[in-house]
């Protein structure tokens, strides 16, 4: 299902099926667009991927550290060293899921993505964030491209249980 938020802001412009062992190829396409302030958001549903594709994207980038879930930390930061390709010094995982269980988001508290703003301010970074669509309002115009992850499997019969389709929205083109 695609995020309604998200399609006026950014067009769709490429739907990709791969294997999970394909994803290293997706993670170093989507680093090759990546500059300072980049603000990736990834839908998907529970499993779908998002944190593997993340972990890929982390690797990618020569992140030494293990990247995990932040579903309970809300947030992990990473450095990366300077000398890198894509110019960025830090890079945010941020889960947005938890935030929609809560009572102070509905009240107009986004504490986080004012968190994640400070942040970003301090050194050039990238924010890849899973579940950006509960914070539409705060987010949505801070997102500079989307990612949805779909189970292949339930849209097309001979896909196997690991095929995912990732419908990429940007106005910047993936090259695998």
């Amino acid at each position: 299902m695609l995020s309604p938020f998200i399609i006026p802001h950014l067009p769709q412009q490429q739907t990709f099926i791969l294997t999970e062992t394909q994803l290293p190829k997706l993670a170093k396409a989507i680093i090759q667009i990546v500059k300072p302030h980049t603000v990736i958001s990834i839908e998907g549903g529970l499993g779908a991927g998002k944190t593997t594709l993340i972990r890929a994207m982390g690797e990618a980038m020569a992140i030494k550290t293990r990247i995990t879930s932040p579903t309970y930390v809300y947030f992990n930061q990473y450095a990366l060293t300077a000398s890198n390709a894509i110019t960025v010094t830090q890079l945010l995982h941020v889960d947005f899921y938890r935030l929609g269980e809560t009572e102070a988001l509905l009240q107009g508290n986004n504490w986080l993505v004012e968190e994640l703003l400070e942040l970003q301010a301090q050194a050039p970074t990238v924010i890849l964030a899973e579940w950006a669509s509960v914070v539409t309002e705060a987010f949505q115009p801070l997102i500079t491209h989307h990612l949805q992850i779909h189970n292949a499997s339930s849209l097309n019969k001979e896909a196997t249980a690991t095929t995912r389709q990732y419908n990429w929205f940007s106005t910047e083109r993936l090259s695998l």
